[in-house]
């Protein structure tokens, strides 16, 4: 059921990436100037603008990470210079990306000495 759960979100997360994409690019040139006259004056949405611009550009990171965890590098290696593209990248690399429930698990061995 979690997996079900996830998946869905995922899909979610990727369906409002593109609507806000094509929100955006059917945007009239007035409405971009008013975005710029508010990212100017009001510092709240250009501290928004800039936060979101930073934690983007650290996608690529994350997503090589759990790549990395998951084994998946050699399949998905594709999805790591798409995760660039703010929102969207990273939503697509969560809806493709193999469960963890389906990974094989490694269980390392600790040795304890005598005292």
């Amino acid at each position: 059921m979690e997996l079900q759960v996830n998946f869905v979100t995922h899909q979610i997360s990727l369906a409002a990436g593109l609507g806000i994409i094509v929100y955006a690019g059917l945007a009239n040139w007035d409405d971009w100037k008013e975005f710029y006259q508010y990212f100017r004056e009001s510092k709240f949405i250009h501290v928004t603008c800039l936060d979101f611009t930073l934690l983007s550009a650290f996608a690529p990171f994350w997503v090589y990470n759990d790549m990395t965890a998951r084994k998946w590098f050699d399949k998905g290696s594709w999805l790591l210079p798409l995760s660039l593209v703010p929102f969207l990248g990273p939503a697509l690399y969560l809806v493709l990306r193999p469960s963890l429930s389906t990974m094989p698990v490694t269980v390392g061995h600790t040795t304890s000495e005598p005292k």
